[in-house]
């Protein structure tokens, strides 16, 4: 995922938001998602050789913590799927 990796952290990556049809408002959407689940995930090889993206870091906190945690990220995929929908599909959110 060089690619994409390179996209997200650009420095230019706002101006280039600005410049496509989908604008600030998906890009924005993109970027607090990321911005949510970025330190909670990990990347690992399992023994079969395939790569996997799993959580870490939430055996250190609270049971309570955990559905807030994932009820913030659901909320905000929600959000970046309507903005998918709405400003890549041209399709009308209710």
């Amino acid at each position: 995922m060089k690619g994409v990796n390179d996209f997200l952290y650009a420095q230019g990556r706002i101006d280039l938001s600005r410049a496509l049809p989908a604008g600030d408002a998906f890009f924005y959407a993109l970027t607090e998602f990321r911005d949510s689940i970025y330190n909670y995930i990990a990347f690992v090889r399992g023994q079969d050789g395939q790569g996997y993206v799993t959580l870490q870091g939430m055996d250190g906190r609270g049971a309570t913590d955990f559905p807030k945690i994932t009820e913030q990220w659901s909320m905000r995929a929600r959000h970046l799927a309507n903005m998918y929908r709405e400003k890549i599909l041209g399709q009308q959110i209710q």
